[in-house]
């Protein structure tokens, strides 16, 4: 039987030399050891010349074997890696049946380097260690697109909204297929009350990830809310209408944002003057059990509220109207 399978992402070897090395085990264990089992080419994936291997949303068609031969090729390479990471998945009929993250974790001081920081990114009180260790990432290997990523997300997180700009552009730069640089660098500029610079970087992230991942339904979230700070209502239902038709598993980060998108759909609907259709949105929030603060039953009953009046207006006024004449 096959299956869906879905790959994205990709692996920086320092220099050519390394990239060489490991194109040569990966067309080794496809000609000898899996003798052709393998759902990737070596030629299509790896670019010498630049030092990397490149998948930008590859799917195709495969058996579970295949699958398991595939990834555990990808998991040997990447130990030649300095930097990068691919995310794969097996699917059946859109269900998640295996899932893997590839990514360097040798001793290479540039790999062990950013693997410290990323874990000192989420203790509090240490968030200058994380700085450190991403900058001695980034002096150990220049174009560490990831140490800058994180480093702007830290940067951040200590409201230093300038230096992460910087940094999530030079992840951008360095690495222009990260959709975690682009939805950082757009959360930058809505900080700084710049939802219309952030329009861009948001698409860019949706474009960047795939709907496996929850970083895509974030992407779109946070555009729908931008979409709704700039009073374009219609392109924020949309949004918050994909958002809406998915279903979240509990443990995705998305799953207790759902209030807070039926919420903001209502006051979208609201903008668009469809106060039936709001007033329903505001009635699904209200059923949504969360936690989050940002959709309170208060200010959710004031909209619903407000809904049903403008809902009435119109038939009230064509009532007395039809009296009158």
């Amino acid at each position: 039987m096959n299956y869906k399978v879905i790959l994205s992402g990709r692996l920086e070897f320092g220099n050519i030399r390394s990239c060489e090395k490991a194109m040569q085990l990966f067309q080794n264990r496809y000609e000898i050891i899996y003798r052709h089992d393998i759902f990737l080419k070596a030629q299509d994936i790896f670019q010498t010349e630049q030092g990397i291997l490149e998948l930008y949303r590859f799917t195709t068609m495969t058996a579970e074997k295949t699958w398991n031969n595939t990834i555990q090729v990808l998991e040997e390479v990447a130990r030649y890696a300095i930097m990068g990471r691919i995310n794969a998945w097996l699917t059946d009929n859109g269900q998640i049946l295996q899932e893997r993250t590839i990514e360097p974790n040798t001793e290479k001081a540039a790999v062990q380097a950013y693997i410290n920081g990323r874990q000192l990114v989420f203790c509090e009180g240490r968030e200058m260690e994380a700085i450190q260790s991403f900058n001695q990432a980034i002096e150990k290997y220049e174009r560490h697109a990831a140490a800058y990523e994180r480093r702007g997300y830290v940067n951040y997180r200590l409201r230093k909204y300038a230096d992460a700009i910087y940094d999530y552009s030079k992840s951008i730069m360095l690495n222009p297929a990260g959709a975690e640089a682009y939805l950082g660098r757009a959360v930058a500029h809505i900080a700084q009350d710049n939802p219309a610079a952030a329009l861009p970087d948001l698409e860019k992230a949706i474009n960047f990830s795939v709907p496996l991942q929850p970083i895509y339904w974030i992407a779109r979230r946070i555009k729908g809310d931008c979409h709704l700070d700039l009073e374009q209502y219609e392109a924020a239902t949309k949004e918050y209408q994909f958002f809406l038709q998915r279903k979240f598993q509990e443990d995705d980060v998305n799953f207790r944002r759902r209030r807070r998108v039926a919420f903001r759909m209502g006051k979208a609907l609201l903008g668009m003057h469809k106060y039936k259709e709001a007033a329903l949105a505001l009635e699904t929030a209200l059923k949504i059990q969360s936690d989050d603060s940002a959709a309170s039953d208060a200010d959710i009953r004031a909209w619903h509220n407000e809904a049903l009046k403008r809902q009435s207006a119109p038939a009230a006024k064509a009532s007395k109207s039809s009296v009158v004449a």
